[in-house]
């Protein structure tokens, strides 16, 4: 039974979450999840080839005909075709804008409105129509087949039919439809964010056939045809209402595909890859094929007598009309690209959108895949070759469906763009919390359906006339705009009904799109999440806090600066006041895979337990607050993954945890003699002193058991921790660990804190009212009150006043007090005394929070720049580097400092905004050195330019330290004795090498200077990830370092192939530049297809810090790279290396091997 289930339930996939209960296993999997980074592949070229290949298809060859034979001229019904695909595409881009910007699929997007259950049902429309048109395309692609077979094979025209009359179709016909039927099941299998590479190939072939047909009907008809010639048959309103339907049609037919754009938007790059080349596409593409269409079957009238609208039923006349080898084998070329058409179609608009919907129906049984085969069978049970069988059927067909669309249409974009501003919480997308913000009533959005009936009931009577009914004409006329109608009806009710009745995160005072990032940011945490620092900055980190800090320190990065000793504790304390417990700790769960964390987790925060508990993905954590000695602690804890994998990962979460409990499985042996290597990493990543419990776990499966109670009692004293079995099944001594650990950490942190404390002649009191602070000997002048809200605030003059003793002499020392809230909530602060400027304190407070022992504290340091203590290092062409010489500072000491030159395209602050947005999530935040922003002083920047002309005395201007920047980066100086430093530069060879190149691009380059490859190494050999050509690289590395010894030589390798770094960044470096530099003069890269070339050149240009002794790996070096300044200049490069032949090996010295 269990191998049955595990064959049934959709298998998870890395990456994918972990679901807190049966609910939110209901909402989300692998397919669901928003689209990390590394599945975001689709560029803008990549949008324009899937609406180039999706236009060229039979049903948009077709989409003209009704309109011709309804009486419009066919220039009338051509415009009509441009003007209905232009709305189209503005109605494709508002959709596909939430999927780009969120990079979410359709069903997700829908429960912001319609709510996390009651997105079902919409969902479940889009996913019925979606199966429907796959049968539909499948058939009109067995006519291609048809067509195939009788260009080899003429007698499989005149297959024996076995089929009813009644069943509507014949044997010939059906099996042609299965057989294409059975030809397409393969491609439902690729993922989605694969399948690009069809549209590609489609691209090119389909249209290349639709010309081909088109010119070999001209030349058939000696002509164009009388189409083109003769003008309409209608005139006044009647030809006003014939226009109308002629552009709702063009609507109706992409009904589907504007609400599931999100589908494939997800997968941009960028949200602006999805929007110009999808508007621009659309109407071009489609009406280009429209155009074909018209002229092809203008020229059949010439042929036969008669307009064939049907590309398939003209080449059948072809075929019956004594062909010759060369005809058959043009239709067999043009009925391939055709049903090659068909298969692209299907499979994007059809297979993958009802795979998206059914997947999000039920997630653990169905994924994209499995929901695209369930669409094939249901294709070929619905009877397509029906809803074919005439064109007034078939636009019928359309129109009908298109009604129910638009409302849903209406509802989702009226809350995105109107209700919301574009703003959507994407991890209450995924939840199932009935405090969440998407779960309205019950899970379902009540607004949202009242406007849904409404977008319907406005269609509902002229519906009944397009299927025979009678009714008023003025229904008639509204049914006619069906989907305008449905879509504004339906969006202005629901904002109608969200004005009156908001809802949270509902009519925000600004356009407030902010993206999925903060949540790729807390979920994705195998690609190396970044971990913030606890302070009173942060939200606690329960599932909504994260995301929230994640975005509020994304978008608010400057640190709080204060003039002149100017604090304002409310402002930078309220959320931590603000809170219902007096502690927060941080536990930590490590141990083995399967050892039973997350059941404990569960156990001891809800109280549950559930014997098919998924394996964690990365991280996860919950949060329980409990009560002790009197006390209201919150627990936040972190449940780690035990796979090796994982391992890097969940060592950076050690460094926070306040206490972490070790956990073994009494049954499995293996796990047991694991835990000393689990506290190994304890030892070596955790704060010093951190509190550590072991605990076997499944205590109560004493038929199983493997390690005895005193074995593991013996392992904790040999450790030096605490010990105690317990069972998350039977709930046996699982509360009993977390507060044991909970209540030595309490009484640690009360000590430390004791022990911290300043003496009483160095404390600063602000209580009781009176706003009166003393310190011995020296006074500053200071008035406080108690607000409205119950807290305290406190702001100390500017003019600090003193006696007993001189300001100067306070300079540079941390003085610490003591803020005493109303709420008896003790805050040990400290401030630091800058330059003195008559008896004014005039530099600015650089305030770094963090937690402090059982108190929400703030730790107050001027990070105040002395020009005297810093010396000039080095620089690059961008940055100015100085390094710490002055007294021992815990700030500063081992610190360099970065600064911008003048001139420079980036700012620090940008450029560190870059890093942490961009680089980061995609290295890893354990091996990409960020730094810190610190503001600058404007007279310390002209003090530290000074200082350069002394170094230097011919610098120019634009080689100096901007004024105009503001910011500095403090830096660990990463220099020492054991540290290597050296640019791996390009990893992978140019893409614009020529085919049979000898030389790699830095090599070649290095040729082309005039410099030999003596004394150089071949990144391809470093990032090759074969340990002879890395360790050749190696030795070349060492050389040019001044270290050659044989045993770093072989330490430094085994640094280089264990470390992900090498591997992330070549794969990263190719993902990112795919075409090169080379375009258009005057051109952007943008334009080109290749917007990611810049990240590409950042990511070569960097430099890696490998620390032999302690075995890690660095990058530093990651500034953005600026397209406008350099754009021209690596084209250049590119150029010269290409055309003078040193990619070819020229400039190679005699027995120089070549690059590979």
């Amino acid at each position: 039974m269990g191998r049955l289930m595990d064959w049934i339930l959709v298998s998870r996939e890395p990456g994918e979450p972990e679901y807190k209960n049966h609910s939110e296993a209901m909402l989300n999997n692998y397919d669901l999840k928003p689209v990390e980074p590394a599945r975001r592949t689709w560029g803008a070229w990549n949008y324009v080839g899937f609406w180039v290949s999706d236009a060229f298809n039979i049903n948009t060859w077709m989409i003209i005909s009704s309109s011709v034979v309804g009486g419009l001229s066919w220039w009338e019904a051509w415009i009509c075709v441009w003007v209905g695909y232009l709305i189209t595409a503005c109605f494709v881009c508002a959709s596909g804008r939430i999927g780009a910007t969120y990079h979410v699929s359709f069903p997700p997007a829908a429960r912001a409105s319609f709510g996390i259950w009651g997105s079902l049902w919409p969902v479940l429309n889009r996913g019925v129509m979606a199966a429907i048109w796959y049968g539909v395309q499948s058939w009109i692609g067995g006519e291609c087949v048809l067509l195939m077979l009788r260009s080899i094979w003429p007698s499989a025209e005149t297959m024996p039919n076995s089929l009813p009359t009644s069943s509507g179709t014949n044997t010939r016909d059906f099996v042609c439809f299965f057989l294409f039927w059975l030809f397409q099941l393969p491609f439902i299998w690729f993922p989605v964010h694969q399948i690009k590479h069809l549209f590609t190939v489609k691209a090119f072939i389909v249209p290349t056939a639709g010309v081909a047909f088109f010119i070999w009907s001209i030349i058939k008809a000696h002509g164009i045809g009388p189409i083109v010639k003769q003008g309409g048959t209608l005139s006044g309103s009647e030809k006003g209402w014939a226009i109308v339907s002629a552009i709702m049609n063009c609507i109706a037919n992409f009904a589907t595909l504007i609400v599931n754009d999100p589908d494939f938007t997800r997968f941009a790059k960028k949200p602006r890859d999805a929007l110009w080349s999808q508007l621009v596409t659309i109407p071009v593409a489609f009406a280009i094929t429209s155009f074909i269409g018209v002229i092809v079957s203008s020229s059949s009238t010439v042929i036969y007598g008669e307009a064939i609208w049907n590309p398939t039923d003209l080449l059948k006349l072809y075929l019956d009309d004594a062909p010759t080898s060369g005809t058959r084998a043009g239709v067999f070329f043009i009925a391939f690209a055709l049903a090659l058409a068909q298969l692209g179609t299907n499979i994007a608009a059809n297979s993958v959108s009802a795979g998206s919907d059914l997947t999000a129906l039920c997630p653990r049984l169905i994924n994209i895949r499995r929901g695209g085969y369930v669409a094939a069978v249901v294709g070929i049970c619905m009877c397509p070759w029906n809803l074919l069988s005439s064109s007034n059927n078939f636009t019928t067909y359309l129109s009908a469906y298109s009604v129910f669309l638009s409302s849903i249409a209406g509802v989702i974009l009226g809350d995105y763009y109107w209700v919301r501003k574009g703003y959507l919480k994407v991890e209450d997308l995924y939840s199932a919390n009935k405090n969440d913000s998407y779960w309205y009533t019950c899970g379902i959005g009540l607004k949202a359906y009242v406007a849904y009936i409404a977008g319907i009931l406005i269609n509902v009577i002229g519906f009944a006339n397009a299927v025979g009914s009678d009714v008023p004409m003025g229904a008639v006329y509204i049914y006619r705009l069906n989907f305008f109608t449905g879509f504004i009806v339906a969006s202005c009710t629901y904002a109608a009904l969200c004005k009156i009745w908001p809802s949270p995160g509902q009519w925000p005072s600004e356009w407030s799109e902010v993206g999925s990032e903060a949540y790729i940011e807390g979920k994705a945490l195998e690609r190396g999440a970044i971990e913030m620092e606890v302070g009173s900055d942060q939200l606690a980190y329960d599932k909504k806090g994260f995301t929230e800090a994640a975005r509020e320190r994304e978008q608010s990065e400057e640190p709080a600066i204060y003039e002149n000793l100017e604090y304002k504790i409310l402002r930078l304390t309220e959320s931590a006041l603000n809170r219902n417990y007096d502690y927060l700790i941080k536990l930590l769960l490590i141990g083995d895979s399967g050892v039973g964390k997350s059941c404990l987790l569960l156990r001891f925060s809800e109280d549950s337990f559930t014997p098919s508990f998924i394996t964690t993905i990365g991280i996860d954590f919950k949060i329980r607050t409990i009560e002790l000695d009197g006390k209201k602690i919150k627990l936040q804890i972190w449940d780690t993954a035990g796979q090796e994998r994982f391992r890097t990962i969940t060592t950076a979460y050690y460094r926070g945890a306040m206490g972490i409990l070790l956990v073994y499985d009494v049954t499995d042996e293996r796990s047991f003699s694991n835990i000393r290597t689990w506290f190994s990493n304890v030892e070596q990543h955790a704060s010093e002193g951190v509190n550590k419990i072991l605990i076997g776990n499944k205590c109560d499966w004493e038929e199983k058991r493997v390690v005895s109670e005193e074995q593991g009692r013996a392992l904790a004293s040999e450790l030096g921790i605490g010990f105690v079995e317990a069972s998350a099944k039977t709930n046996v001594n699982v509360e009993e660990a977390f507060f044991s650990l909970a209540r030595d950490i309490k009484k640690r942190l009360i000590d430390s804190a004791q022990q911290e404390a300043p003496g009483g002649d160095k404390n600063v009191k602000l209580g009781n009212g009176a706003g009166e602070k003393k310190m011995a000997g020296d006074e500053v002048s200071c008035g406080g009150e108690e607000n409205a809200s119950g807290f305290w605030t406190a702001t100390c003059s500017p003019i600090a006043t003193v006696s007993g003793s001189s300001l100067q002499s306070l300079r540079g020392r941390h003085i610490p007090f003591t803020l005493f809230l109303s709420r008896g909530i003790g805050i040990h602060c400290g401030f630091q005394l800058g330059l003195i400027d008559k008896g004014r304190v005039t530099n600015h407070l650089y305030l770094n929070s963090k937690l402090k022992g059982n108190e929400s504290a703030l730790e107050m340091n001027a990070l105040r720049i002395q020009c005297h203590d810093w010396a000039y290092l080095t620089e690059g062409n961008a940055n100015l580097i100085f390094v710490y010489t002055g007294a021992s500072n815990s700030n500063f000491d081992g610190k360099i400092l970065r600064f911008r030159k003048s001139g420079t395209a980036v700012g620090i602050k940008d450029a560190h905004s870059y890093i942490v947005r961009e680089i980061v999530p995609l290295l890893g935040a354990a091996h990409v050195v960020v730094g810190e922003l610190i503001p600058t002083d404007r007279n310390v920047i002209v003090e530290l330019n000074d200082m350069l002309k002394v170094v230097k005395r011919t610098r120019k201007d634009d080689r100096r330290i901007s004024l105009e920047d503001g910011w500095a980066l403090l830096m660990e100086d990463l220099r020492d004795q054991d540290v290597v430093q050296f640019k791996p530069k390009w990893l992978c060879q140019s893409p614009t090498a020529p085919d049979n190149w000898v030389a790699c691009r830095t090599c070649a380059l290095r040729r082309s200077k005039g410099k030999t490859k003596v004394g150089h190494f071949c990144p391809l050999d470093l990032g090759s990830g074969e340990t002879g050509r890395v360790t050749r690289a190696a030795k070349a590395i060492l050389e040019g370092s001044g270290l050659s010894q044989e045993s770093l030589i072989s330490q430094f390798v085994r640094i280089l192939t264990a470390s992900p770094v090498l591997v992330n960044l070549r794969e990263a470096q190719a993902r990112y530049d795919r075409t090169g530099p080379f375009r258009q003069e005057g051109a952007s890269i943008a334009v080109e297809g290749n917007e990611d070339l810049p990240l590409a050149m950042t990511l070569r240009d960097c430099t890696l810090f490998v620390d032999i002794r302690r075995g890690m790996v660095r990058i530093i070096d990651l500034d953005p790279k600026d397209e406008v300044t350099k754009g021209k200049y690596w084209t250049t490069v590119e150029r010269t290396l290409t055309d003078g032949g040193w990619y070819m090996g020229r400039g190679m010295l005699d027995g120089e091997q070549r690059c590979y």
